[in-house]
C-alpha cells in the first residue's frame, strides 16, 4: 500500500456531544440565521416555517448535535434542517452544496487507516489522499459509490506470478486471475492464437503460467501484407484454418504440402475479371473534297462537325485488384459523330505559263492603290518584273505578280495570289527604307 494518510483525519474523528436544550435552541438559531443571511433568505414565512421546530427542541431534556449536520433549500426556498447533507430540489439546477460525509476504513493485515471524504466513489476517495495500490486488490472494489455509511475497504496482496515464454522467465504480482491478463500483466503481448496454460505450482510462488507461442507467417494476399500466426503444419492447413480460399485462376508462391516456418512468406496472387461498360466521345472524321480553284496547299473548312457517343462493354483483366488489360465485348452507338468537311486545292503551280504575261498593268491600279506609295512606280516595277503576270516564274527562282524571290518555297502557293503577293511587296518596300532597292528590274530607274 503506497501513498500518503491525512494522519488528523484519521486520528481525531469528531464525536456526538450531549448539550442543553438552551445550546441546542442557540446553535440551531444561529446556524439558522448565518445560512440564512448567506443565503440572502429575508420573507418573514421563512423565518416562521423553521421556528416550528423550537418547541420540539425546548422539550427535550439534552439534544446530541452532529457539527456536519447543514442548511437545506427546497425549490419554495423554505429553510429546512438536514443531517449530512445540502442540495437543491430537482425542481431546480442540480448542484452540491456540501456532499456526504463518508469514513473511510482501509485494512490491510493488522493495520487500518481511516479518513473521511466527500468523494462521490471509492477511487476518488483515494486519489485525494494520494494513495496507489499497485498488485493489490481492494474488496469492495474501487467502483464502490460512498453513500455517507462508513465503508470498511479489505487490501489484499496480489499473487505471486512467474510467466515462461519462449525459454525466458517473467515475474508478477498480480491480482487477475485470467492467465493471459496474468501474462499481459507480466508485460507481454499475448495474440488470440498463442496458448496460455497453467502448470503445477512450486514453493513460495501462487501461480505459474506458461506460453506457447503460435508460429507467425508474412501472408501477403492480393498485395496486402498482414501477419499470421497458426499451429497449422502445412501451408494447405494454414489456409484451410484461416479461411482462405484460393480461387480458379489465383496462384500461391508455396506448395500445400510446403511446411510452416517461422516468419516464412506467403504470396496470394489474385487473378479476375469484371465487365465494365464505359460511355466514350467518338472523335469528329475529317472529309477532304478537291477544288481545283485553290492551290495545292490551299483549304478551307466547309462543316465543323460534331463529336459523337458511344457505350463500350469490355471484359477487364485484374491481377491484386489492378487491371492489366482489357477485351471488347460490344459497343452501342447512342450519338452518331458527323463529319469535318474541308475543301482542298489542287491547282499545280508548275503547270503555269513562265513566259511573258500580255495583258496590261493597268488592271493592278486598283490593288496597288490601296498601299503607301508611288502608284505610278509601283505598276512600272510590275510591268518590269512580271508584265502583270500573277503567275510568273523566273529562272532565278522568283514568283509571282512582284517576282518574290523563293516565294514558292517560302510561303506556298498562295504566293500566286495578286493580294498576297502584293502584301509581301510592300513589306520588302517599307523594309528597305520606302524604296525600291530590292527590284533588280528598275535599277537605274527608280534607284
Amino acid at each position: 500500500m503506497e501513498g500518503k494518510v491525512n494522519k488528523t483525519c484519521g486520528k481525531h474523528r469528531h464525536k456526538e456531544q450531549p448539550l442543553s436544550g438552551g445550546g441546542a435552541v442557540i446553535i440551531s438559531l444561529s446556524l439558522l440565521w448565518a445560512n440564512v443571511r448567506k443565503l440572502k433568505i429575508f420573507h418573514f414565512s421563512q423565518f416562521a416555517y423553521a421556528f416550528v421546530f423550537l418547541p420540539l427542541i425546548f422539550s427535550i431534556g439534552s439534544l446530541k448535535f452532529d457539527p456536519t449536520s447543514f442548511l437545506r433549500l427546497d425549490s419554495n426556498r423554505q429553510a429546512t434542517i438536514l443531517a449530512n447533507e445540502v442540495s437543491v430540489s430537482a425542481s431546480e439546477p442540480s448542484f452540491n452544496i456540501a456532499n456526504q460525509m463518508t469514513e473511510v476504513t482501509l485494512v490491510q493485515d493488522d493495520k487500518k487507516i481511516s479518513f473521511l471524504s466527500r468523494a462521490s466513489k471509492l477511487s476518488e476517495a483515494l486519489a485525494e489522499q494520494n494513495l496507489k495500490f499497485t498488485g493489490h486488490l481492494l474488496v469492495p472494489g474501487p467502483e464502490t459509490r460512498l453513500t455517507g455509511a462508513p465503508l470498511e475497504v479489505r487490501v489484499e496482496k496480489g499473487a505471486q506470478a512467474v510467466v515462461f515464454d519462449q525459454g525466458k522467465e517473467y515475474s508478477v504480482e498480480t491480482i487477475n486471475t485470467d492467465l493471459r491478463k496474468i501474462a499481459e500483466d507480466a508485460g507481454l503481448t499475448i495474440y488470440p492464437e498463442d496458448k496460455v496454460s497453467l502448470l503445477p505450482l512450486e514453493q513460495d510462488l501462487d501461480i505459474k503460467v506458461r506460453v506457447e507461442r503460435a508460429t507467425p507467417v508474412r501472408m501477403i494476399d492480393a498485395g496486402a501484407e498482414k501477419i499470421v500466426r497458426t499451429w497449422a503444419k502445412t501451408i494447405g492447413e494454414l489456409l484451410a484454418e484461416k479461411g482462405i480460399k484460393i480461387q480458379g485462376s489465383d496462384t500461391v508462391s508455396l506448395a500445400n504440402q510446403a511446411a510452416v516456418s517461422a516468419n516464412i512468406a506467403l504470396e496470394i496472387t489474385r487473378f479476375s475479371d469484371r465487365v465494365v461498360t464505359e460511355k466514350q466521345e467518338i472523335s469528329i472524321p475529317e472529309v477532304y473534297q478537291n477544288d481545283d480553284s485553290m492551290w495545292i496547299g490551299q483549304s478551307t473548312v466547309v462543316s465543323e462537325g460534331s463529336v459523337g457517343s458511344k457505350e463500350v462493354s469490355y471484359n477487364v483483366h485484374y491481377q491484386n485488384n489492378n487491371e492489366i488489360g482489357r477485351d471488347v465485348i460490344s459497343e452501342n452507338i447512342l450519338v452518331e459523330a458527323q463529319p469535318k468537311i474541308i475543301k482542298q486545292g489542287t491547282k499545280d503551280p508548275s503547270t503555269i505559263w513562265r513566259g511573258y504575261w500580255s495583258g496590261d498593268v493597268e488592271q493592278w491600279r486598283g490593288l496597288v492603290s490601296k498601299y503607301d506609295w508611288n502608284v505610278e512606280e509601283a505598276l512600272l516595277v510590275i510591268s518590269r518584273e512580271s508584265h502583270g503576270n500573277p503567275y510568273a516564274v523566273s529562272a532565278t527562282d522568283d514568283h509571282g505578280l512582284w517576282q518574290i524571290h523563293n516565294g514558292l518555297s517560302a510561303y506556298g502557293p498562295i504566293i500566286y495570289d495578286p493580294d498576297f503577293n502584293t502584301q509581301i511587296a510592300y513589306q520588302k518596300y517599307i523594309g528597305r527604307g520606302r524604296n525600291w532597292s530590292a527590284w533588280y528590274a528598275v535599277q537605274g530607274m527608280l534607284w
